[in-house]
C-alpha cells in the first residue's frame, strides 16, 4: 500500500479527532536502562493532554476504533510500521512507540516502567 494514501486515509479520520486536544508534548526516548540484555529502549512518547478524563476516554475509544477499521494503514501512518501502544491514562493519552521491530514485546514494557508507581508512596 502507498504510504501517502495509507496517510491520507487516517489524517481524515484524526483530524475530526484534532480538535479536542488541549496540549501535546512529545519525547525521543533513547534510555540508559538496559532491558532483555543489553538492549536499550529507543523510539518516541508523544503525550495527547484534553480538557477532561470524558473527552480523553471518548478519543481513545474512536482513536482504537479506528485501528480497528484500518489496521495497515494505522500501522503505516500512525505507529510508524514499528512495535506501539497507547495508554489512557486520566485525562492524557500516551502513544508509545518503539525505534523497531527489534523492540517487539518491548512497548508494554516500557509502558510498566513509565507508569510503575513510586514504591514510595
Amino acid at each position: 500500500m502507498n504510504q501517502i494514501l495509507a496517510f491520507d486515509k487516517i489524517r481524515k479520520r484524526l483530524k475530526k479527532l484534532d480538535k479536542s486536544v488541549s496540549g501535546r508534548n512529545a519525547i525521543f526516548l533513547n534510555s540508559k536502562l538496559e532491558m532483555r540484555g543489553n538492549f536499550r529502549p529507543r523510539g518516541r512518547v508523544i503525550e495527547y493532554i484534553f480538557k477532561n478524563d470524558t473527552i480523553a476516554y471518548s478519543t481513545y475509544n474512536q482513536l482504537m476504533q479506528i485501528k480497528k477499521d484500518l489496521p495497515n494503514d494505522w500501522e503505516i501512518a500512525v505507529d510508524w510500521k514499528c512495535p506501539a501502544i497507547m495508554i489512557l491514562k486520566d485525562n492524557r493519552i500516551y502513544h508509545i512507540i518503539t525505534g523497531g521491530h527489534y523492540m517487539m514485546g518491548m512497548e508494554k514494557e516500557i509502558a510498566a516502567v513509565m507508569f510503575e508507581k513510586n514504591k514510595e508512596e
